[in-house]
């Protein structure tokens, strides 16, 4: 059982919410939030999701970016 660590797609927003709902529940989000937040983010933030997916089953999120503070 392979785990492959790959971007997020906008397909994959649904699946996000659920893992990230299962780890940490209070943060709540929706799908809707999840790619709207991507699609807005500043281009100097580098924002980027990632998702692990093993056997074409979403099994962990990460997101990464720069703060600028």
């Amino acid at each position: 059982m392979t785990v492959i660590v790959r971007d997020f797609r906008p397909s994959d927003a649904r699946a996000w919410t659920r893992v990230r709902r299962a780890a940490v529940p209070y943060l709540v989000s929706t799908p809707e939030q999840v790619t709207h937040d991507l699609a807005h983010a500043h281009p100097d933030r580098h924002y980027r999701l990632l998702v692990a997916e093993r056997d074409g089953e979403i099994i962990g999120t990460a997101q990464a970016g720069i703060a600028h503070e």
